[in-house]
């Protein structure tokens, strides 16, 4: 008796000391954290703000999802593109602020419409009378498009500007699949609807190869006009680079750095000291009194922990990003039942006077658009809607738009995608192969047709194909609903056919080329508004997306910082794929969705 109550004397002091160290941490934590802001709150009066974007640029953060079999991922960083802009542009205005320092060598590559945000507040920072430097070992293409609107830019002499060019490149397992006797049977509405060629071709179709020929050599056109005007580099320039990189080179004998400062493509060769002496000249100082350095996180830190409460009207911003999914999702993926919750609370909200919907979509499944939509619809009976297109609004994407009373997309926005399809691969052939055989009764016919083991029947696929065709000529008919469209000449925009905005705008999918700014002054002007603000509108989050959101933001993002750690966006893209072929394999779900891509 005596060892048994000494037993669970030792536990509970075990139990205490855990405690009291669990305690003596965050105390540590706490009056760490108390210095830091202190810190904060010393910035000088005379700054050089320092932009050092780690991550992928995303509308939004995404958050890992607990219940996915890809949780294990390694993390990266994300960086929200609209609070990066927003701190810039509010850095142009502060007078403390006298230089823009750009350091680009950890910022991943993304949709241009993302990059061209961040690089049209740089462009607003220098329209203010204050100079940007760019730096980087090296320059991605993504990041010399950013780089390109600064003053300078500065390379490492060891560095390269790397111009490749875009393009869409997809592997393909036709034959593959035919080697394992896996059959994927395909129902599909739109002659340009390319997701599925993946599993059904081993190459890319003439249809596929026309319509993304068109808007990537307009995106690309897009990129290089915008280069060359930045820095009055020769035309054809940026496209030799492209095509026949090693006649340059030769040139001057593999040294690539020396070849971007002897194209204009960059300023000067160096680091810090090449680094303190440009930006001297620009501000016309002594190298040795340059203002201080201050981090983007730091400034932004101070500067909204300042920012006044006001009684303005406000025009709320909801930003929708992601694989449009059926239930409850995490912030990365458009949920059907928290974004709807999230529309009718907004809709009752006497707060805003409008909303703006910043739409970021590839598509994803029809049911939980169209639901999503009649939520739309109900919000604007009740107050002005725009949605405002970031990098893609496709497909799904597109059926959520049409709700709008305006729709107002980047330059570079793809959209469009007005086609269906449905997928369901067996194995039965394989599993006869291996030796496995499934039987079994049912009480009707179709009973077990959609198990993977079992053969499709001819009847069901005709029926699915059937069940396809009608939710294309419904999504014909949201279009023409929404736009005030002829029917017929949406049909003729549609196929499945992807379009870039300035096509958009002309076949009269779109309203107007634009940012999300213009798209929140034409939401002012319906609502009757000359003096407002603006709110950006946090996600919807459940109890367990809060507590993911609040261990990672925690665990794994830097204290003062902007950023959240999450696994992989390439591997972590994939999840919502998974998440909805899985209904569609089992004949649950019909699919609007183009495949994701990006230059």
């Amino acid at each position: 008796m005596k060892s048994t109550w000494r037993k669970w004397l030792d536990r509970l002091d075990v139990c205490r000391r855990i405690v009291l160290n669990i305690l003596f941490v965050m105390l540590i934590l706490l009056v760490l954290a108390v210095w830091m802001s202190r810190d904060i709150a010393r910035l000088p009066d005379e700054a050089i703000l320092v932009v050092h974007p780690q991550g992928t640029l995303v509308e939004t953060v995404a958050l890992p999802n607990v219940r996915s079999p890809m949780q294990w991922l390694q993390p990266t960083e994300q960086v929200p593109v609209h609070d990066l802009v927003r701190w810039i542009r509010d850095a142009a205005d502060d007078p403390r602020i006298k230089a823009l320092q750009l350091e680009l060598d950890e910022l991943n590559e993304a949709p241009l419409a993302r990059l061209d945000l961040l690089r049209r507040a740089i462009v607003h920072f220098r329209k203010a009378g204050k100079p940007v430097i760019a730096t980087g070992n090296r320059f991605s293409q993504g990041q010399y498009f950013v780089a390109s609107a600064a003053n300078l830019i500065i390379l490492h002499p060891l560095g390269f500007v790397d111009i490749r060019g875009f393009g869409v490149y997809r592997s393909y397992f036709k034959q593959a699949l035919d080697r394992l006797h896996i059959d994927v049977h395909v129902m599909q509405a739109g002659t340009y609807k390319s997701a599925i060629e993946p599993f059904t071709r081993d190459d890319m179709s003439p249809a596929a190869r026309e319509t993304n020929r068109r808007w990537l050599e307009q995106s690309w056109q897009f990129y290089k006009e915008t280069v060359r005007a930045a820095r009055g580099i020769k035309a054809g320039l940026l496209q030799e680079l492209a095509d026949h990189p090693h006649r340059l080179l030769t040139e001057t004998k593999g040294n690539a750095a020396s070849l971007a400062v002897h194209l204009g493509l960059v300023d000067a060769l160096g680091g810090k000291d090449e680094l303190d002496k440009q930006l001297a000249g620009l501000l016309d100082l002594h190298a040795q009194h340059l203002p201080q350095t201050v981090d983007i996180s730091r400034y932004a830190a101070l500067h909204h922990s300042r920012r006044p409460a006001s009684d303005k009207p406000k025009i709320g911003i909801l930003v929708a990003q992601g694989m449009i999914l059926e239930g409850e999702q995490p912030p990365g993926t458009i949920g059907s039942t928290n974004l709807v919750r999230q529309l009718e609370s907004l809709a009752d909200d006497s707060r805003y006077q409008a909303i703006v919907l910043r739409l970021d979509s590839p598509g994803g499944s029809a049911l939980a658009s169209e639901t999503i939509r009649q939520a739309l619809l109900k919000l604007r009976r009740k107050k002005p809607l725009i949605v405002s297109m970031g990098s893609v609004a496709a497909s799904g994407g597109y059926w959520l738009a049409t709700a709008a009373q305006a729709v107002v997309a980047e330059r570079t926005t793809l959209t469009g995608s007005i086609g269906v399809f449905g997928l369901i691969a067996k194995a039965d052939r394989a599993l006869d192969m291996l030796g496995v055989h499934n039987d079994g009764l049912g009480t009707g016919r179709m009973t077990g047709a959609l198990m993977p083991g079992r053969p499709l029947p001819d009847e069901l696929k005709q029926a699915l194909q059937l069940g396809v065709d009608h939710v294309y000529e419904r999504f014909l008919n949201v279009v023409s609903e929404g736009r005030s469209l002829d029917k017929e000449k949406v049909r003729l925009a549609a196929e499945g056919r992807v379009w870039l905005a300035p096509d958009a705008l002309r076949l009269g999918l779109i309203d107007k080329l634009g940012s999300v700014e213009d798209a929140v002054a034409i939401a002012a002007q319906k609502a009757g508004l000359t003096n407002y603000e603006t709110i950006w509108i946090q996600p919807a989050r459940n109890w367990r997306d809060q507590l993911v959101a609040e261990l990672f933001e925690g665990l794994l993002a830097p204290v003062n910082g902007s950023r959240l750690s999450i696994p992989d966006p390439a591997l972590v893209s994939l999840q919502p794929w998974l998440n909805l072929l899985g209904p569609v394999q089992q004949g649950k779900q019909i699919v609007l969705a183009l495949w994701p891509v990006q230059p």
